[in-house]
Order: structure tokens, then sequence, then C-alpha cells
């Protein structure tokens, strides 16, 4: 999950193949442009209803843990809203 036009079409297609899990990455430098790992599974959420969703790299340093707290609470209470 990379490109943000894409990823409810990307999540549901994952979902439709029977993936358990749907993960993304957050950088700040790359070999190309990298979305916020927290925004792109918050459309995710949003989108699916039965896979499982992961960050598999996360910044939290450059956040207030407060944020983060928040920030990974919201998702979850999307994510459990459509089950």
């Amino acid at each position: 999950m990379d490109n943000p036009p894409t990823v409810i079409e990307d999540a549901r297609h994952a979902e439709d193949r029977g993936l358990d899990f749907l993960g993304c990455g957050e950088h700040l430098f790359f070999h190309g442009p990298t979305p916020n790992a927290f925004a792109m599974l918050a459309a995710a959420a949003g989108a699916t209803t039965r896979i499982r969703l992961v960050s598999s790299i996360a910044l939290p340093p450059l956040y207030p843990a407060a944020i983060v707290a928040k920030i990974a609470a919201t998702i979850d209470i999307i994510w459990r809203s459509q089950r």
C-alpha cells in the first residue's frame, strides 16, 4: 500500500483475494514518495471488513506520544466499526 489514489481499491482487492494481513510502512526519505502510514491504514480500515491491518514501519519518535495513541485508537475504532 503505497499509492494514496488507489489505497481503497488495493485494500479491497487484497481482502477479496483472501489475504489475512495488509501492511503499510512509512519513511521520510526513500527512493520515491511515501505516504503517511497512519492515513493509509485509516483508508484501508474504512474500506475492508475482514483483513487485519499492520504497520510494518512506523516512525513514532516523530510524533508526540499522545498523538500516536490517538491516531492508533481512531484507526482501531474505524476498523472495528466495519466488522
